[in-house]
């Protein structure tokens, strides 16, 4: 995904409505932006190996993430609501560095409580 000034600006507008406090963290703490890619605890299989999908965060709309499916351009993703919650089986493992706005890479970011 490549990324021009034009865009770079549009995320900075929209991420300047959500505060820290409302936005989700990961299970380690780090809050959640756009374009993180996260891995998601799917299912324990046979032999109780852990199975994890990886999804990346398209957008903040509405009060809400929109998270879709990794590489496949599709809009089929789903939604989870920005409280300020801390996502158990959501851990974020590759950001993008620009973000939050002037910040750091995820592995850099303040983490939460």
């Amino acid at each position: 995904m490549s990324h021009n000034r034009n865009s770079d600006e549009a995320l900075d507008k929209n991420l300047a409505v959500y505060s820290d406090a409302q936005r989700p963290c990961d299970k380690n703490g780090v809050p959640i932006y756009p374009l993180d890619v996260l891995k998601i605890y799917h299912f324990t299989g046979v032999n109780r190996k852990k199975r994890y999908i990886y999804k990346q965060v398209d957008r903040e709309e509405n009060g809400f993430l929109v998270i879709n499916h990794l590489c496949d351009g599709s809009r089929s993703g789903f939604r989870v609501k920005m409280e300020g919650q801390k996502l158990q089986r959501y851990e974020v493992v590759q950001g993008y560095k620009g973000l939050p706005p002037g910040g750091h890479s995820f592995e850099d970011r303040e983490r939460a409580e």
